[in-house]
């Protein structure tokens, strides 16, 4: 086997042909130091899933399974079909839905040539995509969220509906807009909050009006729909929009076609639709509070965005991205996180997510009085730093000692936050009697009264 260089693709070769062509073109792929990965073509289909990455499907062209299937499960998957023999209009439209094709019998050097191609066309993909996740303000590495931008990626040429979920924070809008950047729409990008649109005025915000159609109305105004013809509409918090809405945008999308209030001539328009939810949508139609039929309409693909606590490592690249950022808003010399903040920060749950890192970045940067960001200029005011936990500990039961030390202070603090430092409304938020919590917030020395020595009321 060829030594398989570190920058090259792992081929997927789908072998639809017979058994002996496909393991030779295999070897020929080997031979020019790609790494390969061989499945039965039929097999493959049956498959709820395959390793993604580039494919070489290999068709016999007369005794092919339906090329619909194969298509559809391609997807935008950048792909070669490599033919054995031709076997009509079947052959021909997979040829021409290929990013290339390469007919039997084939030279190893018109072979390299093709591949060659083949990788520099991945390569100009993957760094235009790169380009378009720095414009659309997308940081981060951490696994589970680098799936859902892949898969936002592979959809972004479809025109058909997405929902995006997840928590408040997490970056939907910004998702949004990269798949409208590589979707390749000339349109516009309109985005609109769903909770602001009062009930008796969603069809005028939508739809636009004609003049006179209602008073006040002395001009035409053209509709969000149609100002993002052409190119896409997005719906925040569509999980908030009201019953009346609802009927509006599911009458729009079974019709595709606008009507302006007040009458007028009924326009077709070619927009992409994409929500986003804070909650999951099904959940949201469960409880009726969200038209089922709408759902289906909106949910052809789908898209789920992890919350900050779970992009491991994450946390401390984003961080240094918004210092780099809020620096040059500022016109500050260069900043640095200090080591015990960036710990913080990772260790720190914080439910409002990349908004909130934002927030708090924003607020050091113009709080600390050196190059430096230290600790106590993210902590919001009133809070104490937490006691961290020490990487460099001995044996089992000091480890477990410092985490429950650690639970402790962090627990309490963000306790005492949430209830505005009222001791007794804290002890019945924690399930405690308030004389218990008392002793645990005069052990951990959390509160101003207890560096007085006086007694909490």
């Amino acid at each position: 086997m060829a030594q398989v260089c570190s920058d090259q693709p792992v081929f997927d070769i789908l072998n639809f042909a017979d058994c002996d062509t496909g393991k030779a073109f295999a070897r020929d792929v080997d031979t020019l130091g790609y790494g390969t990965r061989v499945h039965n073509g039929g097999t493959w289909l049956k498959q709820a899933a395959s390793p993604r990455g580039p494919k070489l499907v290999v068709l016999n062209g007369q005794r092919d399974p339906g090329n619909h299937d194969i298509l559809e499960k391609l997807g935008t998957t950048p792909w070669i079909c490599v033919v054995n023999r031709r076997g009509g209009d079947g052959t021909d439209r997979m040829m021409r839905a290929a990013t290339d094709f390469l007919e039997a019998p084939w030279s190893a050097s018109e072979l390299g040539v093709r591949l060659e191609q083949f990788v520099a066309g991945l390569n100009a993909r993957r760094e235009a995509v790169q380009v378009c996740r720095a414009e659309a303000g997308i940081v981060g590495n951490a696994a589970n969220f680098t799936r859902v931008l892949d898969e936002a990626e592979r959809i972004a040429t479809s025109a058909a509906p997405v929902v995006i979920e997840g928590e408040t924070g997490t970056g939907k809008e910004l998702v949004a807009r990269l798949i409208n950047r590589l979707s390749g729409r000339r349109g516009d990008f309109v985005a609109v909050n769903c909770g602001c649109i009062p009930s008796e005025l969603v069809e005028n915000e939508l739809f636009g009006h004609e003049a006179g159609a209602f008073t006040g109305a002395t001009s035409a105004r053209t509709g969000l729909v149609q100002q993002a013809d052409g190119g896409t509409l997005f719906l925040d918090e569509i999980d908030t929009l009201s019953p009346r809405a609802q009927v509006a945008l599911l009458r729009f999308l079974q019709q595709g076609e606008v009507r302006p209030v007040g009458g007028g001539q009924a326009a077709q328009v070619d927009v992409r639709i994409l929500t986003a939810s804070n909650r999951p949508l099904a959940s949201v139609v469960a409880a009726g509070q969200f038209r089922e039929d709408l759902f289906f309409r909106l949910n052809v693909l789908a898209l789920t965005l992890p919350p900050l606590r779970e992009r491991m490592g994450d946390v401390t690249e984003l961080a240094r991205h918004f210092i780099t950022v809020f620096r040059g808003t500022y016109n500050r010399s260069e900043m640095v996180l200090s080591p015990d903040a960036a710990r913080w920060l990772e260790q720190h749950d914080l439910p409002g997510n990349v908004r909130q890192l934002e927030n708090l970045i924003h607020r050091a940067v113009l709080n600390a009085p050196a190059d430096t960001i230290r600790l106590a200029d993210i902590l919001p005011p009133g809070t104490t730093a937490p006691a961290t936990f020490d990487t460099n500990m001995g044996d089992f039961d000091t480890a477990r000692s410092q985490a429950l030390a650690r639970f402790e202070r962090c627990y309490l603090q963000r306790l005492m936050e949430e209830n505005g430092g009222n001791v007794t409304a804290a002890a019945a938020r924690a399930g405690k009697e308030r004389r218990t919590l008392g002793r645990l917030l005069k052990k951990h020395r959390i509160g101003p009264h207890w560096e007085t020595g006086s007694t909490p009321g």
